[in-house]
């Protein structure tokens, strides 16, 4: 006599499923194998999510390197995890990636992995070259209409663009013959 279905159960099992958890989790849920959770949903003929399409990768000197959500190469290999392809070619075509330096796409493209387009720059200027600083917007003293000018600190550093955005007044004459709103105006 064959064991009785348990429907209930697998019902359970596919409203999980339908949430979004993998079949893994599903049968980490309820003590059963993976294997177990698959065959328990073809046997009923319920669908199953389509299986993730297989990453693009190319293979450069008998290494795998698949295609990351940031839009590098990377390699395939566990060991091999951190490496990504732009700095293998560049090591290749040019020798070690002096300490310090970092190798960059001179057309913004990091899946174009051609030598040409590769160039070795110092750290700092290689993130220069993609955070530019967004031009602070122009502010103007409540009291008198002048542009407010960033500050310098006595260290040399400019003022912080939060606060130079808060700032309401030019200096300290402005802010003191300006009648105060609640004393919520800040210099």
């Amino acid at each position: 006599m064959a064991a009785p279905r348990k429907d209930e159960k697998a019902m359970e099992m596919y409203s999980l499923y339908n949430q979004g958890y993998s079949l893994q989790q599903v049968a980490a849920a309820f003590g059963v194998s993976r294997q177990g959770v698959y065959k328990m949903f073809k046997i009923r003929n319920w669908t199953l999510r389509p299986r993730r399409k297989p990453l693009p990768f190319v293979m450069w000197g008998g290494e795998r390197f698949s295609l990351g959500p940031n839009g590098y190469y990377r390699s395939t290999i566990t060991r091999h995890k951190n490496r990504t392809l732009h700095r293998v070619v560049w090591e290749h075509s040019h020798g070690k990636i002096p300490e310090g330096h970092d190798v960059h796409h001179k057309d913004g493209n990091p899946a174009n992995n051609d030598v040409e387009n590769l160039e070795c720059l110092p750290a700092k200027a290689h993130c220069r070259s993609h955070h530019r600083p967004t031009p602070v917007q122009v502010r103007y003293c409540t009291h008198c209409g002048k542009a407010l000018a960033r500050k310098r600190r006595p260290s040399g550093c400019l003022e912080s663009r939060k606060r130079y955005s808060e700032r309401k007044f030019c200096d300290m004459a402005c802010f003191q013959s300006h009648p105060t709103l609640n004393g919520s105006l800040s210099l």
